[in-house]
C-alpha cells in the first residue's frame, strides 16, 4: 500500500504545472455539473453541460497559447555563447555560464540575446602576481585570446581593468571602461577596443584566497543597461560561487593525482 502511494506521488511529480492546471480545472468542471444536476431542473442540464464544457476549452486554448508564447521566447534566447577553442571542454561549466547569460538577458527585458547585447564571459586565473585569462565564451570573434591575455594584480593596473580591481578589493565591481592604451604597463595581450562595461566578481578558493576572477563584459548600450541591474549583481555572485567550487574540487583532483 505504502509503495502505490509512492509510485502515484512519484507519477505527479513528473508531471508539468499546466497538465495539473487542466486536470484541476477539468476535475472542478465535473463537479460543478454533478453538483448541477442535484439542483437544476432537468431542462437546463444541457445548459450546464455547456457552461462546464467552455470552460474546459477556454482553460485549454489559454494553456495553448502561454506554450506557443514561451516556445517563440525560447527561440529568441536560445543562441548560447560559444567557448573559445582554447577554452577548457566542460559541458557543466559551458551549461553554467549559458544559464546565467540567459538569466542577465531575460531579467530586464525580451527578447533578448547574448548576441543583441554583445555579451561575452570570460574567467582569469591568479598564477603568481598576474591574472591570465583561462577561458572565454562569446557569440562572435575576439581579440583577447586565452594564455596570451594577462594583467599585473597591483593597484595601478586595477584603476583600469575591472577584473584586477575585483581581485584586489575581493568584491563585485561594475564600471564603465575605456579603451587600454597601448603597451600600458601591468597589460599583456590584446583588449577589445569597444569595449563598453564590464561587472567582474572574484572566485576565491575553499580556504578563502583568491583563484581569479570572472567578467560579463558587453560593447553595446542594451548589454550595459543589463549588466546595471541588480539581477545582473545577483546573478555575478551565484556564478562566482558555482565557480568557487568547480575550480577548488578541480584543484584538489588534480593534487590528488600528483
Amino acid at each position: 500500500m505504502a509503495k502505490a502511494k509512492e509510485s502515484r506521488v512519484g507519477i505527479l511529480s513528473t508531471i508539468d504545472t499546466k497538465t495539473k492546471v487542466l486536470a484541476l480545472i477539468a476535475l472542478i468542471a465535473e463537479a460543478l455539473f454533478l453538483g448541477s444536476l442535484t439542483v437544476l431542473p432537468s431542462d437546463q442540464t444541457l445548459y450546464a453541460l455547456i457552461t462546464c464544457a467552455a470552460i474546459l476549452v477556454v482553460t485549454i486554448i489559454g494553456i495553448v497559447i502561454v506554450e506557443i508564447a514561451e516556445t517563440r521566447i525560447s527561440s529568441t534566447t536560445s543562441h548560447q555563447l560559444i567557448p573559445s577553442p582554447l577554452t577548457p571542454r566542460s559541458e557543466f561549466l559551458n551549461e553554467l555560464i549559458n544559464s546565467a547569460i540567459q538569466t542577465v538577458c531575460r531579467a530586464v527585458s525580451l527578447p533578448r540575446t547574448p548576441q543583441d547585447a554583445k555579451l561575452r564571459v570570460f574567467i582569469f586565473r591568479k598564477e603568481g602576481s598576474q591574472l591570465i585569462c583561462s577561458h572565454y565564451w562569446s557569440q562572435d570573434p575576439v581579440k583577447e585570446q586565452v594564455g596570451k591575455l594577462r594583467f599585473e594584480l597591483n593597484s595601478e593596473v586595477a584603476k583600469k581593468v575591472a577584473v584586477v580591481r575585483a581581485a584586489v578589493d575581493e568584491k563585485i565591481c561594475r564600471t564603465p571602461v575605456a579603451p587600454l592604451p597601448k603597451g600600458a604597463p601591468g597589460i599583456t595581450g590584446d583588449v577589445a577596443d569597444d569595449l563598453r562595461f564590464v561587472l567582474a566578481a572574484p572566485i576565491k578558493r575553499n580556504d578563502g584566497n583568491i583563484w581569479g576572477t570572472v567578467d560579463f563584459d558587453t560593447a553595446s548600450e542594451e548589454g550595459q543597461a543589463l549588466l546595471s541591474t541588480e539581477v545582473s549583481n545577483a546573478v555575478m555572485f551565484q556564478v562566482a560561487r558555482h565557480l568557487q567550487v568547480i575550480f577548488s574540487l578541480s584543484d584538489e583532483r588534480h593534487a590528488a593525482i600528483a
